[in-house]
């Protein structure tokens, strides 16, 4: 197949394309899997196989150069996930047990029980904002057991972290721009205390193992326990919150879909990474290399940016057979949704737990839902795919 350059380049954060993304991806695919964009000033790669690719070779790295106008943006910038990850091989090691599937399935019968108790009281009103209503406190409920954050201040923490989703999210989307006004504000000042009550946290959360790398000097500086916390509150919050809420949104339209998921409960947990692969929640991940790598036929230079579209590669009909179909009983391949190589997310396990007990519970409440007034997708960042609210009529 010829590589060329697009003619008619789409905005690919442009509203048209971000309110239905999947033609445009077919376009990708099927005429320019790999190109240089003019208005990105980035590469795009979007077919599987490339990415796939991308994300294990050892050139590669985050595309996050840690230039910010503020101390906000230059701590998001000294994430673990905005920095290469083989850099912070010793860290990930120790937070690793913290996600592994046996620790989050501890979280089980806690979580099971908000997500019955909040889908049967939607039923009895018989909506619900899948978002915020939903979605948001299993997801603030999980990050917090996992954090460490003790009881008598959860409702703190809640607040902190709903004040702080904002001005995360617009750091993760203009990661080399001014994002805030400096760290000062009470959600910040909360979180700095929470990680200076040396030796008071649970073991085996969060919070305690920042404590004891800290001492041992594998964290720099206090600044960069708050940059792993901040991460981990992001990722709990926004991308739990946008991958629940999809999920529901793709069950509404493929009503065959969520009556099988009824009829057949076992099948949530393979549901849960096709709903991944068929309506991501990460978009595009944003890399860059070390040294000159050819891929696809094409060479890319070292520093050169790369915008690899996961939304497209989880649609690519060269790795998934009837791609564009949501197939629950899909028997499946590897997606990119939760990255690959070095870039898999940590937090994986947990966030299948979590969805496989949202979406149980909520099926079994929902029978023909609809869709209740305009959909509002998220704005910030605009490399992710989640709606601000998602109200739903769960037996129209």
């Amino acid at each position: 197949m010829a590589y060329t350059e697009l003619i008619d380049e789409p905005d690919l954060f442009g509203d048209a394309v971000r309110c239905d993304p999947y033609p445009t991806y077919r376009r990708l695919l099927d005429e320019a899997p790999i190109y240089r964009s003019d208005r990105l000033g980035a590469w795009v790669v979007s077919r599987y196989g490339d990415g796939a690719f991308l994300l294990r070779h050892p050139a590669v790295r985050h595309w996050a150069d840690g230039v910010a106008e503020d101390d906000f943006g230059r701590t998001v910038a000294r994430w673990m996930t905005m920095l290469d990850p083989r850099q912070h091989r010793a860290l990930r090691h120790l937070v690793a047990p913290l996600f592994s599937r046996r620790a989050v399935d501890a979280l089980r019968a806690e979580l099971s029980m908000l997500a019955d108790r909040l889908a049967e009281g939607a039923a009895e009103a018989g909506h619900i904002d899948v978002v915020n209503g939903y979605a948001e406190p299993i997801a603030l409920a999980a990050i917090a057991r996992v954090i460490g954050i003790p009881d008598e201040t959860t409702e703190e923490f809640y607040r902190a972290a709903r004040s702080l989703a904002g001005r995360l999210a617009a750091a993760v989307g203009m990661a080399r721009t001014a994002s805030g006004d400096g760290l000062d504000g009470a959600a910040i000042d909360f979180l700095r205390d929470l990680l200076g009550r040396d030796g008071d946290a649970p073991a085996g959360t969060l919070l305690a193992v920042l404590s004891e790398v800290h001492r041992d000097g594998e964290l720099e500086d206090a600044a960069e326990a708050l940059a792993f916390l901040l991460l981990f509150l992001f990722a709990g919050h926004e991308n739990m919150m946008n991958s629940i809420g999809n999920a529901a949104f793709a069950l509404v339209e493929a009503p065959d879909q969520l009556a099988l998921l009824r009829s057949r409960p076992a099948l949530v947990r393979q549901a849960i990474d096709e709903l991944m692969r068929f309506e991501s929640p990460v978009q595009f991940m944003s890399i860059s290399l070390a040294e000159p790598v050819a891929v696809g036929g094409r060479e890319i230079g070292a520093g050169d940016a790369i915008f690899l579209c996961i939304g497209a590669a989880n649609r690519d009909g060269a790795q998934f057979a009837d791609p564009d179909r949501l197939d629950i009983a899909r028997e499946h391949r590897a997606h990119l949704g939760f990255g690959a190589g070095p870039f898999t997310c940590i937090g994986a396990a947990l966030a299948r737990l979590q969805g496989e007990i949202a979406i149980a519970a909520l099926a079994r409440h929902m029978r023909r839902p609809s869709i209740d007034g305009p959909l509002r997708l998220r704005r910030e960042p605009p490399v992710l795919r989640g709606f601000v609210s998602l109200d739903l009529v769960l037996d129209a």
